[in-house]
């Protein structure tokens, strides 16, 4: 098994990690994946098999008791292997409370920061990470779950390319190749010692849930062969995604007429002859090269752009994240639109505090959880208002946070058939413009609950297996006439 594993990792970084070499900062937890990928890579730099040399860096989240003991046992790990060690701390507590992230989400953001600055600190211009084939699969199924492409199918790349400022990293995966089961025989083959992170097992991560619980359910439904199904869909997936991407460079090369201040301009004529699937890449391009992020933006939102571009004579297109395209004659000119410099701000997406209170813009919202049943529910919904709501607790999935609402946003509202943008949903329901404007959404790390104060999404609503109910109510922080927040015709979330 020792050699055999060693082979296959070696094996992988010579064909498809040709920039692993030079100084490479060894991204170490302290769990058995990257205790594992030590392990490996110094053997193999020992043997005269691997060009490389190897710098640990460890990043302590401070999120549970054991971290600085993790710290410490990973420093006094890389020592016995005599390699250098750096270490760095980050305040995944103060991210949550500023950005309103999911502690997951928050802090793998000040994970990759703090890697990118160890690797500019101990000039390493490779790093390199445990993730490995499973991690991949449930990537895969991760991105199904929400919808997704073939960029998505492709799942964990062998390497990408991380920036920090001017400066370009490649973060290279070497153990992608092979399976939990093997890295864990390995190393107790081998008398490892690792750290065991707790939060590995709790069901409430849409991860946890997806290795735990869906993936054995699907295996046991379609046969043990299911994973190698999904891992090969992925490695087609991401040959075509190489392919497309070397395509698309030639073409952004021949499209591109200029990158002003908050802008990209795009050649419409050339865009327009591109294939569909490459007309795709490049308006993603000029989207992320302007910073607006491409997580908001749904196949609907493709579809629209290349018609616009399609289409004769001009036009404009609003995009999530601030942006817009606008069309002229002959170029298509995608825009980041400025924050206007005086005006009002919308508030920092806010964590709610369970039991307690939270301000926000001019909302005053309390959170309380109880215990309930159906009749309870019944009496309650016979009085309540449009700015009280209740919800099924054990729906909930992470911290619940609170936000003003984006261009883009859907949920399903509850009474209704099928997604509903949210912006169209308030216009159609004749919500009054007063109370459009202060529209805020509740929601948790699967999206949109609460349209607050007009409609629920249908996920979290109480039925008849519900015990638990999360209690949400709203009270203004400002005076507000309330005839501006009334009109015939208005109606708020149905019983």
């Amino acid at each position: 098994m020792s050699c055999s594993f060693e082979h296959r990792v070696e094996r992988f970084i010579r064909d498809r990690l040709a920039t692993l070499h030079g100084r490479v900062l060894l991204a170490v937890s302290g769990g058995v994946d990257s205790m594992v990928m030590l392990h490996v890579l110094v053997r193999l730099v020992r043997a005269g098999r691997l060009p490389i040399e190897p710098v640990v860096g460890h990043v302590n989240h401070h999120l549970r008791p054991e971290a600085d003991a993790e710290e410490a046992f990973v420093r006094d790990t890389a020592g016995a292997y005599a390699v250098e060690t750096l270490c760095r701390g980050v305040d995944v507590g103060a991210h949550v409370a500023e950005t309103g992230l999911s502690v997951e989400t928050a802090a793998r953001q000040l994970r990759g920061d703090a890697l990118l600055q160890m690797a500019q600190q101990a000039g390493c211009a490779v790093i390199a990470t445990a993730h490995h084939a499973d991690d991949n699969i449930e990537t895969v199924l991760f991105r199904l779950r929400r919808g997704t492409g073939y960029r998505g199918l492709a799942g964990i790349r062998p390497q990408t390319v991380r920036r920090a400022g001017a400066e370009a990293f490649t973060v290279v995966r070497p153990l992608l190749c092979a399976h939990r089961e093997d890295i864990e025989s390995y190393a107790r083959e081998h008398g490892l010692r690792w750290c065991e992170d707790p939060s590995n097992r709790q069901r409430r991560f849409a991860r946890n849930r997806i290795r735990h619980d869906l993936l054995p359910y699907l295996t046991r439904l379609y046969g043990a062969a299911l994973p190698n199904k999904i891992e090969r869909l992925s490695q087609v997936a991401g040959d075509l995604l190489e392919r497309v991407e070397d395509r698309a460079d030639a073409a952004w090369r021949r499209a591109l007429r200029g990158e002003p201040p908050h802008a990209v301009d795009l050649s419409r004529d050339l865009v327009r002859r591109c294939p569909p699937i490459l007309q795709v890449e490049l308006i993603r391009r000029a989207i992320v090269h302007l910073g607006l992020g491409e997580r908001a933006l749904t196949n609907r939102h493709y579809e629209a752009l290349m018609r616009l571009i399609g289409q004769t004579g001009r036009g404009r297109m609003d995009l999530p994240g601030g942006g817009a395209l606008r069309c002229c004659e002959y170029t298509a000119h995608f825009t980041r639109i400025p924050e206007p410099p005086h005006g009002p701000v919308p508030p920092r997406p806010t964590v709610l505090t369970l039991n307690g209170t939270t301000d926000f813009g001019p909302w005053h919202i309390e959170v309380t959880e109880r215990t309930a049943d159906l009749d309870a529910f019944e009496r309650f919904r016979r009085t309540k208002d449009r700015f009280v709501e209740w919800i099924d607790a054990a729906r909930v999935r992470g911290p619940l946070r609170i936000r003003a609402r984006q261009v883009g946003d859907r949920f399903q509202p509850i009474g209704m058939p099928g997604e509903k943008r949210v912006g169209k949903f308030l216009c159609r329901r004749d919500v009054p413009p007063a109370l459009r404007r202060e529209v805020c959404i509740i929601e948790d790390e699967e999206g949109i609950i609460w349209v607050a104060p007009v409609r629920l999404d249908r996920r979290c609503r109480v039925t008849k297996s519900t015990t638990h109910v999360v209690k949400l109510g709203l009270s203004r922080l400002t005076r507000q006439d309330p005839a501006a927040l009334s009109r015939p015709g208005f109606e708020a979330t149905p019983g």
